[in-house]
C-alpha cells in the first residue's frame, strides 16, 4: 500500500536548521505560504524552541462559507468524524472532561522501516464569543493511556485552533507545532509527505463541513 496514506499525519515539526534565508519581524520569523489547493492555504515558518535549535511551525487556514463556529467546533469534538478527515489514525478516543475541556487519544499505523506513533492531547477552550472560539491543545500523560511498547508517543505536541465568524463566512486557522522524537521519517520523505496530507486532511474537513 501507498506509504504516504500511513504516515503520520501529526509529525509535523521537526528541528533542522533550515538551508534557506528566513524573513524576520522583530528577531521572529514570519509565516511563508507554501502550498495553496481548493482554498486551502499552508503557511511555514522557524521559531527558535532553545538556544541554537530551531523548530518548523505550520500553519493552515481556509474560509468556510455560510457556516456556523457550533458546526466547525462539533466537527473538531466528533471522535468518529476525527478519523473521517485525519487519515492515518486507526485508533481515536475522545474522553469528556466538560463542554469545553477533553482529552483525544489517537493511534497511527505506520508500516516498517518506521515505528507505529500514538498521542494524547488535551483541548481547551480559552475563548467563546458569538463571533469567535479559540482551542488550544497540548500533548499530556494520563494513567489512562500508558506508553505502549515499540509504540513512538509524541509527547512535546502543541497547537490551537481559531473558528472566526466574517459575515456569513467562516475562517478556520490551524496552528501545530513539536519537537523531534525517534522514529519519524527522515525530511527528505517527511516534508511533501507532512505538506500534502495537511492539505488533504483540511480538504476533506471543508467537504464534511459544507455537506
Amino acid at each position: 500500500m501507498n506509504l504516504i496514506k500511513y504516515v503520520l499525519t501529526l509529525v509535523l515539526i521537526f528541528l533542522i536548521k533550515p538551508s534557506f534565508s528566513q524573513n524576520e519581524k522583530n528577531g521572529i520569523s514570519i509565516f511563508e505560504l507554501v502550498r495553496s489547493e481548493d482554498n486551502v492555504n499552508l503557511y511555514e515558518r522557524w521559531v527558535y524552541v532553545e538556544k541554537e535549535v530551531l523548530a518548523r511551525e505550520l500553519k493552515v487556514t481556509f474560509s468556510l462559507g455560510h457556516n456556523s463556529i457550533d458546526k466547525v467546533f462539533g466537527l473538531i469534538r466528533n471522535p468518529r468524524k476525527f478519523q473521517e478527515w485525519n487519515k492515518g489514525v486507526s485508533n481515536v478516543q475522545i474522553i469528556e472532561e466538560d463542554n469545553y475541556q477533553w482529552m483525544v487519544y489517537s493511534y497511527y499505523d505506520i508500516p516498517w522501516p518506521f515505528s507505529n506513533q500514538d498521542c494524547l492531547l488535551e483541548y481547551k477552550v480559552n475563548l467563546i464569543k458569538t463571533n469567535r472560539m479559540h482551542i488550544s491543545f497540548e500533548s499530556i500523560v494520563s494513567e489512562k493511556f500508558p506508553p505502549i511498547e515499540n509504540v513512538v508517543r509524541l509527547t512535546k505536541l502543541k497547537g490551537m485552533w481559531n473558528i472566526i465568524k466574517q459575515g456569513e463566512n467562516i475562517l478556520v486557522e490551524y496552528y501545530v507545532s513539536n519537537v523531534p522524537v525517534d522514529g519519524i521519517p527522515p525530511r527528505w520523505l517527511a516534508d511533501p509527505i507532512i505538506r500534502n496530507n495537511l492539505l488533504n486532511n483540511f480538504k476533506i474537513f471543508k467537504e464534511i463541513i459544507d455537506k
